[in-house]
């Protein structure tokens, strides 16, 4: 499969790169149209598959700043790349441009690199129309190292620059994750054209790639350190850049895009002003039986006062999209009073904190006709330590467009905690708390005015299913 990279440095002569030899090969002044090219290494570039063809000059193309000549192929014919002796290829990297103005029916391609041949769909086309200021860049590290390989295009006719990595074809240390990473870790994204293939095919919705580096200075323009998971074939985003500011940045697998990684060799991962140590994979737990209880989040959640809002759910409804929600599905929130002899308040948003909320309190309110007013239930936590929500279409549809800081569902409130947050598939039997759109209360407890259950004999004003009256 085709990979992707920045280098660090380049010369014509062999140089020391991260343990690695590397060299670039270009067209020099004093070469001449022909068969074979020898380099000042000893290197040799030949058209082995039609001895009558040559190797000609190209337009120049720019690698990290510095102009090169490029070589014109002999159109869909093989060459053969010959390595200095004493010295064996174990990557080769081509920039590229196709030798036309613009895209043609003929889609430009490598069809076959060191043994391996490609479509057009496993390699993808190259786009670059004589720009090589912007070349397209290629790299494919060989099945083993080797004293020589061959490389062939398709399609148009195509200029290119070769740089080649000479190592003794070691299977590089996989990360601490086990998994087959291409280029091996550390991967320095100094430049937009550096990546990395995950060859993972058997990804599924919920699986997560959990990424591990630092920041790097890069330009005053970046911004921040953060990695782009990507598909591998168009080359077109799996998600948002995902910061790596405080070392670690989590990729969760969306149920859209688990094929797409598996059809395409793996999941990309391209970056900017940072390098990526590590990467480790948490799969997704399996599919939940009906009367599994999920642990969403399991960590204190405290609203102290109104306004402080903290997230309980990923933005955009990942959880719930890698649960695949459905109507009558239960939300569960475990919570308690930080200090039980004061009321308390808890409002639960869906969505956004401008749409619709359900507040549980034991400090209550009341319209004018002295009914409780909507949305507000009464929760008795030395009875029921949660209260739930059970999921709506709509809800699931807002929790799966909140975007921003807005998150999928928030918590407001005052002398609160929550302690935990579960999902519980529908059973077709009710939960215990009424869903976010019931207004009334129908379990025909009675409450004293401070929220507290108690029975027919307790003498004052109290509630019951939402009225107020004097129990005498």
């Amino acid at each position: 499969m085709k990979k992707f990279f920045t280098l660090v440095a380049l010369a014509f002569s062999a140089i020391s790169m991260s343990a690695q030899e590397s060299a670039i090969y270009s067209w020099q002044d004093d070469f001449e149209a022909n068969n074979t090219i020898t380099f000042a290494d000893g290197a040799k570039i030949q058209i082995t598959g039609n001895p009558d063809k040559t190797i000609s000059k190209g337009n120049k193309i720019t690698i990290d700043g510095t102009e090169y000549v490029s070589m014109k192929v002999s159109n869909g014919a093989e060459n053969t790349f010959t390595a200095p002796e004493g010295k064996k290829v174990s990557k080769a990297t081509f920039y590229s441009y196709v030798n036309k103005d613009a895209q043609t029916d003929r889609p430009a391609f490598w069809k076959e690199v060191a043994g391996v041949t490609y479509t057009v769909e496993e390699c993808g086309e190259l786009m670059c129309f004589k720009d090589g200021a912007n070349p397209d860049v290629r790299s494919y590290t060989l099945p083993e190292a080797a004293a020589s390989f061959t490389f062939t295009n398709s399609g148009e006719q195509l200029c290119y620059v070769l740089v080649v990595e000479f190592g003794d074809g070691a299977t590089p240390t996989p990360p601490s994750g086990g998994l087959d990473i291409d280029p091996a870790l550390p991967v320095t994204f100094d430049s937009w054209s550096a990546s990395f293939l995950i060859k993972k095919t058997d990804v599924k919705a919920g699986d997560k790639f959990i990424f591990t580096g630092e920041a790097i200075e890069v330009a005053d323009w970046q911004w921040g350190p953060q990695v782009l998971p990507k598909s591998n074939a168009d080359w077109s985003d799996l998600g948002e850049a995902l910061s790596l500011a405080s070392g670690t940045a989590t990729y969760t697998v969306t149920e859209d895009y688990a094929q797409v990684i598996n059809n395409n060799g793996g999941l990309r991962v391209q970056g900017m002003g940072c390098i990526v140590t590590d990467v480790a994979f948490e799969p997704a737990g399996d599919t939940p039986s009906e009367d599994e209880e999920i642990v969403l989040i399991e960590q204190e959640l405290i609203a102290t006062g109104w306004g402080n809002q903290p997230n309980i759910l990923s933005d955009g409804g990942a959880e719930l999209k890698n649960l695949d929600a459905k109507p009558g599905d239960v939300i569960r929130f475990y919570i308690e009073p930080i200090d039980p002899a004061k009321q308390w308040n808890l409002e639960i948003f869906e969505g956004h904190w401008t749409q619709k909320y359900a507040a549980f309190s034991n400090d209550i309110s009341y319209n004018e006709d002295g009914s409780v007013k909507e949305d507000v239930q009464i929760v008795d936590l030395a009875a029921t330590p949660y209260v739930s929500l059970e999921l709506t279409q709509e809800m699931i549809d807002k929790a799966y467009q909140a975007g921003g800081w807005g998150g999928s569902f928030l918590l407001n409130g005052d002398n609160t905690k929550c302690t935990k947050v579960t999902f519980k598939r529908n059973t077709g039997i009710a939960d215990s708390i009424a869903t976010l759109s019931t207004t009334t209360l129908n379990d025909s407890r009675i409450y004293n005015l401070s929220g507290q259950v108690v029975d027919k004999n307790y003498k004052g004003i109290v509630i019951c299913n939402g009225k107020k009256f004097l129990q005498k």
